[in-house]
């Protein structure tokens, strides 16, 4: 492993590495790739595990003569090994046989491996990350306030605003600049926050009109498209945490 504190430089590691991880800060990712990719040759391999692809592809391309793929790990160093674990893999023109090679790596440690464009991971990548960010960081200001924080709406909590509060407080409990950054720098984020706040602002529209009945179009719509396996899923499992967290 090789960073700004190890003895070991870079090009002392790509010449001993088949193949090197770049796994460092969004917004020092580019600037390591312009680094290291001129060092490795053509019998090597160049990974990103960042979580925005479209730029950073771009970069290992121009940057190394190595084959290139790009992985996202999509969760965080708190996890014990990589069983059940989900990692999206976007292939590159210069995606070889040691790209495949590392992904059965991937495979034997158990991981999920999704297989997708750049441009496909930036826009559903930011509905599970910067959307959820931007909700909980919102829905916290809201609840500061108007009610000056969590704690006071203890004695009014429901068993859903319970759960979502746990999903704040681990939101809240990481890093605030990595989530910015992720946001700004990923294409398709103000697009999906556009079409976010025209849903809000669509509810917003109609109380002030006195009709609730946006809401309620919205979610017997979003039943109808959603199956029965997704919901019977949701309510089973959430309901199993309930239970535990009574315990």
């Amino acid at each position: 492993m090789v960073g700004r504190r190890t003895e070991l430089s870079y090009a002392q590691a790509a010449s001993r590495a088949q193949a090197v991880i770049v796994n460092v800060p969004i917004e020092h990712a580019e600037n390591v790739i312009r680094e290291i990719g001129p060092l490795l040759t053509a019998q090597q391999l160049l990974i990103d595990n960042t979580g925005v692809k479209s730029q950073v592809i771009e970069t290992m391309l121009k940057s190394t003569a190595a084959e290139v793929l790009s992985i996202h790990t999509m969760f965080g160093p708190h996890v014990r090994d990589l069983k059940g674990e989900n990692i999206i893999v976007i292939h590159t023109a210069r995606s070889g046989q040691m790209a495949e090679e590392f992904e059965n790596v991937l495979h034997k440690h158990g991981a999920t491996l999704t297989v997708t464009t750049a441009a496909e991971h930036d826009r559903l990548a930011t509905l599970t990350q910067g959307l959820e960010h931007v909700i909980s960081a919102a829905r916290m200001a809201v609840i500061q306030e108007l009610a000056g924080g969590p704690e006071a709406l203890t004695p009014f909590s429901t068993p859903n605003s319970r759960l979502s509060m746990l999903v704040d407080g681990r939101i809240h409990g990481g890093s605030a600049e990595l989530y910015a950054t992720m946001l700004g720098q990923n294409r398709a984020a103000l697009a999906t926050l556009k079409a976010f706040g025209a849903q809000i602002d669509a509810i917003i529209a109609g109380l002030e009109c006195g009709d609730s009945s946006r809401l309620a179009e919205l979610l017997k719509a979003n039943r109808a498209r959603l199956t029965d396996e997704f919901v019977e899923r949701g309510t089973l499992l959430t309901g199993q945490l309930q239970d535990k967290l009574r315990d």
